[in-house]
């Protein structure tokens, strides 16, 4: 059953990546790129993605914003802290500079 299920999702990114690429006339890796970066402003850079829609940065801005943050790891235990925990531990670390190990 797992099996079966999982194929199904499979079948359907494929065939909406199909018509995407058609409805946007660019090729199918193409459109399988945009879906990614579509989904990468969605779930991690939601006032990324807020910013692109009012206008307030262009595309290409978002395409970085999104390039330089899939680039910084997480700290230590931040899944575990929510977000105003984060930002006091990063900068006792050496402000929002990422620790000299990494």
């Amino acid at each position: 059953m797992i099996g079966w299920c999982i194929s199904k999702v499979i079948c359907w990114a494929r065939a909406s990546t199909a018509e995407i690429a058609c409805a946007l006339r660019i090729p199918q890796g193409t459109a399988a790129g945009v879906m990614r970066e579509s989904r990468g402003l969605t779930h991690a850079l939601p006032l990324t993605l807020q910013a692109l829609r009012t206008g307030q940065i262009s595309a290409r801005h978002a395409q970085r914003m999104r390039d330089h943050v899939a680039s910084i790891p997480p700290l230590p235990g931040d899944r575990d802290r929510a977000l105003g925990q984060c930002r006091p531990v990063r900068r006792s670390r050496g402000g929002e500079a990422l620790p000299a190990d990494l």
